[in-house]
């Protein structure tokens, strides 16, 4: 599996808005779907692993945190292959799933204490809000407030540190300073990036709620979902799919072969949907690069700017 060009055509960059970087993420990521998906299904054969170890070693998994760590690394490491995918197929270079991630061993040392700057804004508000539930003598109202706040400032930092991986991945050699970097890249435009962001996330929910709710009408037609209710089936995807599960469990066994279907269907779609979020985070890097600072790829080719891995 490889990615071969053979003539140095390399594209014509221009400024692009939320539009057109969503199309191209599209575009880029069917015309090297094979690539993309083979990184995503390593990502989550990985991350299975890990969830299973975490079952078989803690029944009741009292690190709920700790896991919640280890899935995010898992995750964040899997994005920085999937940039340098992407960014190796902006540059016009031959690339394939193996020196893929002997890139990414290349740039591993510097990728590791960004990754971990980049998770405090995920896991700091988890470790706030857990710690605030065990303080008895807080009432509901202030606890809301300071989560509330907790999670604006933290999805403020999300945005603005989001360009840390293309930034190592492109400028590694010359770029130690890849948060900052990713600051400046988006300084004046966190609205514009946010925008973007916030509407693929949209979409990416759209069309898994899609296809979750076709396959279990489908099912359930069939009468394979089981004796629950399909309406009440429906209402739990919904709700989860949204983000909204408010505890309640699923309407039926969560070692019934229907739940077992359904969380199969879950991974499906996201193993499909993982890679567009890094084809895009690479895509409003290029693009803040263009605007920001007059990028021209084949200069900056010849200059051997680009991160050589």
């Amino acid at each position: 599996m490889s990615i071969e060009n053979r003539a140095k055509t390399y594209p014509n960059l221009r400024t692009m808005n939320w539009i057109e970087i969503i199309d191209k993420a599209f575009h880029l990521y069917r015309n090297y779907f094979r690539l993309f998906i083979a990184i995503a299904l390593i990502y989550f054969t990985v991350d299975l692993l890990h969830n299973k170890l975490f079952q078989l070693l803690w029944e009741n998994n009292p690190y709920g945190l700790v896991e919640r760590l280890i899935s995010d690394l898992i995750s964040e490491l899997t994005i920085g292959v999937l940039v340098i995918a992407t960014s190796e197929i902006y540059f016009q270079r031959q690339i394939t799933i193996i020196n893929t991630f002997q890139h990414f061993i290349n740039i591993y040392p510097r990728y590791i204490l960004s990754l971990f700057i980049f998770l405090i804004p995920l896991l700091l508000p988890l470790l706030i809000v857990y710690t605030m539930a065990e303080i008895r003598f807080i009432t509901i109202t202030p606890f809301i407030i300071v989560s509330v706040l907790i999670y604006i400032v933290t999805f403020y930092f999300r945005i603005k540190w989001c360009l840390y991986a293309p930034s190592i991945v492109v400028e590694g050699s010359q770029n130690i300073k890849p948060i900052r970097r990713s600051c400046e890249l988006i300084r004046k435009a966190w609205w514009r990036v946010c925008g973007t962001i916030l509407t693929l996330s949209i979409l990416l929910r759209a069309i898994s709620l899609i296809f979750v709710v076709s396959f279990v009408l489908l099912l359930g037609s069939f009468g394979l979902m089981g004796e629950a209710p399909l309406l009440d089936i429906l209402e739990y995807v919904l709700r989860s799919n949204v983000g909204f599960y408010s505890g309640d469990p699923p309407p039926f066994d969560s070692k019934s072969t229907p739940y077992a279907i359904l969380m199969t269907w879950y991974t499906v779609i996201e193993v499909l949907i993982k890679p567009l979020y890094a084809i895009t985070i690479t895509l409003i890097y290029f693009n803040q690069r263009v605007r920001r600072e007059g990028f021209d790829i084949e200069m900056a080719a010849s200059r051997s700017e680009v991160l050589h891995l």
